[in-house]
């Protein structure tokens, strides 16, 4: 949101923010669905969306590709935004939400949540996860390489699993930068189901 020049930058957000406010809505959902809300940004946006609308109650939801979500929700949290969607820790992290305890820890006592209830919930998921990790993406870290990319989580395994498929598991860094070169062909555009499959598929053809 911060970087020059980017079109959906803050006066874009506060402008859709003021349209869908005037539209009704009792909720604001923010879905940073590629993780690229930046902890700089999240305390500029929520602010500013926070002094607009005092009343507004503040949804942020994010993934935590670039290993930097926890940061955010702090920032968002501390900004003013009432809800932030995290993940027990066995669930948590890469392409999903940022892990619930990391967030409560972060926060020292201020979310309502104990860490004791959010272990308990983690126990079963831990176990649950074990009878599906036959079908998970080979990920092992954070990719902060996303701020350029801009690969939503939900599409990133998948998209690694594709290039697989279609034999370009070993041009993975050359099909991420051809993300980035197609999104900006199209528009750069918005990248939620169907428009970042488009983005995808042309991406894999571009390699």
């Amino acid at each position: 949101m911060l970087k020059p020049g980017k079109k959906y930058n803050l006066e874009y957000y506060l402008e859709t923010v003021d349209a869908i406010v005037k539209m009704g809505t009792h909720f604001l959902g923010i879905k940073d669905m590629a993780g690229t809300l930046k902890p700089a940004a999240a305390k500029i946006l929520i602010g500013a969306i926070r002094e607009r609308y005092p009343q507004l109650p503040i949804h942020v939801h994010t993934h935590d590709s670039a290993g930097t979500g926890v940061t955010t929700y702090v920032a968002c949290a501390n900004a003013g935004a009432d809800i932030v969607d995290c993940a027990v820790n066995s669930m948590s992290g890469l392409t999903s939400q940022p892990s619930l305890s990391a967030f409560l820890a972060a926060l020292d006592g201020e979310a309502g949540v104990t860490e004791d209830a959010a272990r308990t919930l983690d126990s079963y998921w831990a176990e649950m996860r074990l009878l599906y990790s036959c079908f998970e993406a080979d990920l092992k870290g954070p990719d902060p390489e996303v701020y350029n990319h801009e690969i939503p989580g939900g599409q990133l395994t998948n998209l690694l699993f594709q290039a697989q498929q279609v034999g370009l598991g070993e041009q993975w860094l050359e099909t991420k930068k051809a993300y980035e070169a197609a999104n900006m062909l199209l528009g750069d555009i918005v990248k939620v189901t169907p428009t970042s499959k488009v983005v995808g598929d042309l991406a894999q053809f571009m390699v």
